[in-house]
C-alpha cells in the first residue's frame, strides 16, 4: 500500500509503499454434549466456535464420529461457510461417551402370557423392539427363563437381558394353568352330579353329554374331540375332557 494525503509547511513528506498483511481470525473450540446416548446413527459432541463475526456463517468441521457405545475423542478439523477462508481454529480434541440405550418395558412383548394346561410343552415367543427396529437374540439381547418345565402348572418368567447397545433387564411373566370349569353344566341324559362336580349313573345308561360354547368335549384325553359324545357307563365312575376351540 502507498500512503497519501499527508502535507506539511515545514517538513519535506515522502511517502513510502509498505505491506499490509491481514492475519486470519483465529476461532476457539468448546465443546458441549460430550455424554451421547445410543440411538442407531452416527453422533459426535457439539463443537462451539469463539468468536466469530455474525455475518460470517461459519460452522466447524468435526471428525470422530461414531455409533455404537464407547469412548472416543472427537476434534475440529477446519471450519466451512462463505467465509471459511478467513479463519483458523485453534481448540484441542475433546473425549466423549456414548452409553448403550436403555429400552422400557413396554420394548419387550411376549406373544401369550396365559396358556391352558394340555400336558404339551409351551411357552410365549419373546419380540424385542427399540421403536420399529426388531433386536435380535443373542446380538442385541438374551432370554432366561424362570422354569425348565414348560407342562406344568404354574406362573413363569422370562428375563430379558440387555447386551452390545442396550443395557438393563426386563422381567416378563406368563402362566399356565388348568381349564377353567364352564359357568353353564353339560347337557346330560341318564346321569346325575354329584358334590364334587363328577357326572355318574346308577345302573346301565346310555348318556350324551353336549359341550358348552367354545368348547369340544371327548372321552379321552388324546382322543376325538367333538360336540357331544355318547358312551354307556356300567356302575362306575366316568370323565371326560374339554378342551378349547
Amino acid at each position: 500500500i502507498t500512503p497519501a494525503g499527508l502535507t506539511s509547511d515545514n517538513y519535506d513528506i515522502t511517502f513510502v509503499k509498505g505491506t499490509l498483511k491481514v492475519m486470519k481470525k483465529i476461532v476457539n473450540v468448546s465443546w458441549s454434549n460430550t455424554s451421547l446416548t445410543y440411538n442407531g446413527t452416527p453422533q459426535a459432541p457439539t463443537a462451539i466456535l469463539t468468536p466469530t463475526i455474525d455475518r460470517d456463517l461459519i460452522k466447524p468441521v468435526v471428525e470422530g464420529t461414531q455409533t455404537k457405545p464407547g469412548s472416543y475423542t472427537a476434534t475440529v478439523t477446519g471450519v466451512t461457510g462463505e467465509k471459511a477462508g478467513n479463519y483458523t481454529v485453534s481448540g484441542v480434541p475433546v473425549e466423549f461417551t456414548i452409553a448403550p440405550k436403555v429400552l422400557e418395558a413396554s420394548a419387550v412383548k411376549l406373544s401369550d402370557t396365559g396358556f391352558f394346561y394340555t400336558g404339551e410343552p409351551q411357552k410365549p415367543t419373546v419380540t424385542v423392539k427399540d421403536g420399529e427396529k426388531v433386536l435380535v437374540e443373542g446380538t442385541d439381547y438374551t432370554v432366561e427363563w424362570g422354569t425348565d418345565d414348560f407342562v406344568r402348572v404354574g406362573v413363569s418368567f422370562a428375563l430379558v437381558t440387555f447386551e452390545g447397545n442396550y443395557s438393563g433387564t426386563q422381567s416378563k411373566a406368563y402362566s399356565v394353568s388348568y381349564l377353567p370349569q364352564p359357568a353353564m353344566p353339560y347337557t346330560v341324559s341318564g346321569a346325575a352330579l354329584d358334590s364334587d362336580s363328577n357326572y355318574y349313573v346308577k345302573s346301565d345308561t346310555t348318556i350324551v353329554l353336549s359341550a358348552p360354547d367354545g368348547y369340544q368335549i371327548s372321552e379321552l384325553k388324546d382322543g376325538t374331540f367333538g360336540d357331544t359324545i355318547s358312551f354307556n357307563v356300567s356302575g362306575k365312575p366316568a370323565a371326560v375332557h374339554l378342551k378349547r376351540e
